[in-house]
């Protein structure tokens, strides 16, 4: 018997999953999510004044949270997940086109419809509310649509991170991101131009997709993930305090040097320090997994994670 939602009840559900499923997955997953979720309902300010939608955020008004912001930056966990997915799917053989293409479409779909949906709300706006509130609520609606673009970008690399053979190995390759990570910060700054540290959009990002490949192997312990992210968390800190960069780890529009447009150092520290803590919390998670009712809940959240992630915004708003 399934529920309305097309889903087994509890008990079947739990009974239905392979054994091998890592279900620390799905729960970092919905986990995730709705910390996004939850971090921009705290952040977000709208309102209409002088007949015009303005949309602001909490920390353009409050600078002193922006240490808040790293707890609540959590995209590295998005990329981190997706990785160790993406090994365990992976087979030798598997046409890498075909592979790419198979995740690519479980993503594309639900950001179809919502293209096609905010196409026709925002010639309503234009007829009703104006040029200027269409052009300021269009620039939100596909302001998430980064993630989408970027993930498929990294998602392309996991048949090479699936090749990994050594934790050893992996740290090389973490140092080196790290290091391209700090030439393109230092470009920036040295050119006053965003587009000098355009790359970090993809070196950053594949940080976490280097660490999820790690979880993937088992290549770790919990204890050593650890103490990486506690160096990392460590090193992050000094960073920020004596570093050229900004505290926020998210867009406020009031920052000299944006952390996340494109990516810097100091958010290539967070995905470390998040991603191994997560590590040292896998097993721990995946025994409460396990509880049916729980089990239960993270499928059906996560049967509607893309959807939910491309319409937050709208409904807070």
């Amino acid at each position: 018997m399934t529920t309305l939602l097309g889903i087994p009840r509890p008990a079947e559900l739990a009974a239905a999953t392979p054994a091998g499923r890592d279900r620390a997955l799905d729960v970092l997953r919905i986990t995730a999510l709705l910390g996004v979720v939850a971090g921009h309902t705290v952040m977000a300010t709208s309102v209409i004044r002088g007949g015009v939608l303005i949309w602001d955020n909490l920390l353009t008004a409050t600078p002193a949270l922006a240490w808040l912001t790293w707890a609540l930056q959590i995209m590295p966990l998005f990329f981190f997940a997706g990785a160790a997915a993406g090994v365990h799917s992976w087979r030798d053989g598997t046409p890498w086109g075909t592979w790419l293409f198979t995740r690519a479409q479980r993503l594309c779909r639900p950001a179809l419809w919502y293209l096609g949906a905010w196409t026709v709300a925002l010639i309503a706006v234009r007829f009703t509310m104006g040029a200027e509130s269409a052009a300021a609520l269009g620039n939100e609606a596909v302001a998430l649509l980064w993630f989408l673009g970027t993930y498929l970008i990294v998602l392309a690399f996991v048949p090479a991170l699936a090749r990994l053979r050594s934790a050893r190995a992996a740290a090389l390759v973490i140092a080196v991101l790290l290091v391209v990570t700090a030439l393109g910060d230092w470009a920036r700054i040295s050119t006053h131009t965003l587009a000098a540290g355009a790359a970090n959009l993809v070196v950053v990002w594949l940080i976490p997709m280097v660490i999820g490949a790690v979880y993937a192997h088992r290549f770790v312990t919990a204890g050593r993930a650890l103490i990486v992210a506690a160096g990392a968390l460590a090193v992050q800190v000094a960073v920020a305090r004596f570093g050229p960069y900004d505290v926020s780890l998210v867009v406020t529009g009031t920052e000299r040097m944006s952390n996340v447009t494109p990516p810097t150092l100091l958010l290539a520290l967070q995905c470390i320090w998040m991603s191994s803590l997560f590590i040292a919390c896998a097993a721990a998670v995946r025994r409460w997994a396990q509880r049916p009712r729980v089990w239960y809940l993270i499928v059906v959240g996560n049967s509607g994670a893309m959807t939910l992630y491309l319409w937050h915004i709208a409904a807070i708003a």
